[in-house]
């Protein structure tokens, strides 16, 4: 073909492959990484009004049954007491133990038993003087997440947010997700959705970014050795 006959035309063609082939690499990477989402029939809580804005109707993922409508009303009744109470055991730095055994083995992995048990390394800091509660941000029969707003014990600071949601295992309602974060004037715990906390979204994890990186790289050195052999052998 006289369209790459030219040297140049084929280098320029190598690059828009790479182009094309790294745009692909980012969407298939976010694609096939696995989200956690919450399962089927998932009932969302309306989000707050935003700037004059409206509340959003509720979104159900399916046609929720009476069956369901009461197995997550059931869940809902059941988890709200104890993420009060696990909120409020580590705020006041007490039945840390128990607390602990509430975690899911996902979670077990990052933190210490003893150092729970010694108040060290608890995703909250402590503060005797807050109220425990929370409000449910989603439902299911087996998931539930809700998100507690810590006033602060410091006048004039921000308050804190704080998600975590329960996962039914083996007939025990155990805590697979805490994240933390500041309340703002825009953000509430209405809207308060740290990645990987509500229902299809992702959690950014270090071997998503290496995974990303990697293909990258990998895709930079392939299109720099493929422009190498199409520049030909040099001249002596």
């Amino acid at each position: 073909m006289r369209f790459l006959a030219s040297p140049r035309r084929r280098r320029r063609l190598a690059w828009v492959a790479l182009t094309v082939g790294i745009v692909g690499a980012f969407i298939g990477v976010i694609a096939l990484v696995p989200s956690h989402g919450p399962s089927k029939q998932v009932r969302v809580a309306p989000k707050a009004p935003v700037l004059g804005g409206t509340p959003t109707v509720p979104l159900t993922f399916e046609q929720e049954t009476p069956a369901a409508k009461r197995a997550r009303e059931r869940a809902e009744a059941t988890v709200h007491p104890l993420a009060n109470a696990f909120v409020g055991d580590l705020l006041r730095r007490r039945r840390l133990g128990a607390a602990y055994a509430l975690l899911a083995p996902s979670l077990r992995s990052h933190y210490s038993l003893a150092d729970w048990q010694q108040g060290r390394d608890l995703p909250l800091s402590a503060n005797a003087t807050a109220t425990p509660g929370s409000s449910v941000a989603f439902s299911g029969p087996t998931t539930v997440g809700l998100v507690a707003s810590i006033a602060s014990s410091s006048v004039g600071s921000d308050s804190t947010l704080f998600a975590i949601r329960f996962e039914k295992t083996h007939g025990r309602w155990l805590v697979d997700y805490l994240r933390g974060g500041r309340a703002s004037s825009r953000i509430d715990e209405t809207n308060f959705s740290p990645p990987g906390f509500l229902p299809g979204s992702h959690r950014e994890t270090l071997w998503t970014w290496l995974i990303l990186v990697g293909g990258l790289l990998g895709l930079i050195l392939v299109a720099a050795l493929i422009s190498r052999g199409l520049r030909g052998p040099a001249l002596g």
